[in-house]
């Protein structure tokens, strides 16, 4: 009796998460650790990272890893951010270069502490990645910039390809 509640209890084969760390997850967890990159594989704690980076993928986060809104939902640490590092959009271009990500996608905190909530520094991202990968797809996943129109027009100017 007790083997047939196991069973039935299990969780079926397509929800279980596959663990992968070879050495591609190696050489992307370097990369990304030597240039001070953050992605939503680690500062969200996601469970299919070592999948992803075997596969050459990852999703930056830019803007830093604290945000300044405070969502029960998400896994990102909140409170009173840093100033963003300027160094940041080439770090990322260099990081898609050098690991040969062929679709790049960022996100980013909320900073509603910035008066432009960081639409230039994603600008200034997406134009790094363009001007040393300038065949790698850009997708942005942005914040509500708080509805600010000239904010929302300034990154559909960016560059990106898919926002």
């Amino acid at each position: 009796m007790v083997a047939k509640l196991r069973k039935k209890m299990t969780r079926p084969d397509w929800i279980r998460a596959r663990v992968s760390f070879g050495d591609r997850t190696e050489r992307f967890k370097g990369v990304l650790d030597s240039l001070g990159l953050k992605t939503v594989c680690i500062e969200a704690d996601c469970p299919n990272k070592g999948e992803c980076w075997e596969g050459e993928n990852a999703t930056f986060i830019i803007l830093g890893d604290i945000c300044t809104r405070d969502c029960r939902f998400c896994n990102v640490k909140k409170g009173n951010p840093e100033m963003p590092d300027p160094e940041e959009p080439g770090k990322v271009a260099e990081a898609i270069k050098t690991l040969g990500i062929e679709y790049a996608v960022l996100t980013s905190v909320t900073r509603d502490d910035l008066s432009d909530a960081g639409a230039k520094h994603f600008v200034h991202t997406v134009n790094s990645i363009k001007e040393i990968c300038p065949a790698v797809p850009v997708e942005i996943l942005i914040p509500d910039f708080s509805a600010k129109s000239e904010l929302l027009q300034e990154i559909t100017l960016s560059g990106a390809d898919v926002i």
